[in-house]
């Protein structure tokens, strides 16, 4: 596992690569599941520039998109060893939302019917407010996933919940806070959500200390 070659694919500096593979902090593009060795997953991460509306005018800054890419361990081995072949990893990151009633049942609890502790920090939030995202009162959660089709698109919900963001900008923009102008988030303008249980169905991890996601 540790010998797959994917040097090409692992370089979070190369500006003309907008896809790329993130280490272990030991190195490793490929980590496998303690419950299950044959298993495991790779960190996916895409970045690309995107025009944001701040209150002092319009600025470019790099949007960043990661998720984890689970499989068999022997199957990504493949896969990485492709890309890398081919000097790239082809295809995109996608966000897909749900109500929190959709949400899939791997994610709650069992014993106590709750949504686990790593699942709760997939719930959107909108920018730098700290105000969770909903619909008709209901929070709105974010699960980002890899795919090699260029045609699927994001499923994103709408929240409606505009009045309760905008307040806080309010006292944000009183405070001289450098954030976004409205409530209108879209789907590269929320938190990403930390990794801490890689259970999680395509669970969004943070690509580095030194690059914060806002999804």
């Amino acid at each position: 596992m540790n010998k797959v070659n994917a040097n090409i694919l692992t370089s979070k500096t190369d500006k003309k690569r907008g896809m790329f593979i993130l280490p272990s902090e030991a190195g490793a593009v490929i980590t496998a599941f303690k419950d299950n060795p044959l298993e495991g997953f790779t960190l996916i991460v895409q970045r690309k520039p995107k025009l944001v509306q701040l209150f002092s005018g319009t600025t470019l800054r790099m949007s960043t998109r990661t998720c984890l890419f689970k499989g068999e361990i022997a199957s990504l081995e493949y896969a990485i060893e492709e890309w890398s072949d081919a000097g790239k990893i082809p295809g995109q990151i996608i966000c897909t939302d749900f109500l929190e009633a959709d949400l899939p049942s791997s994610l709650y609890d069992e014993s106590t019917g709750m949504l686990k502790e790593y699942a709760e920090k997939l719930c959107k939030v909108a920018g730098d407010t700290g105000v969770e995202c909903t619909l008709d009162g209901e929070r709105i959660f974010r699960m980002r996933s890899y795919t090699d089709d260029m045609s699927v698109t994001d499923a994103i919900i709408a929240h409606d919940n505009g009045n309760e963001i905008r307040t806080v900008q309010a006292s944000m923009k009183a405070a001289n806070k450098n954030i976004p102008v409205n409530a209108n988030f879209d789907n590269d303008e929320f938190k990403d959500a930390p990794l801490t249980n890689p259970e999680a169905d395509a669970l969004v991890v943070p690509a580095g200390k030194d690059v914060k996601a806002k999804l």
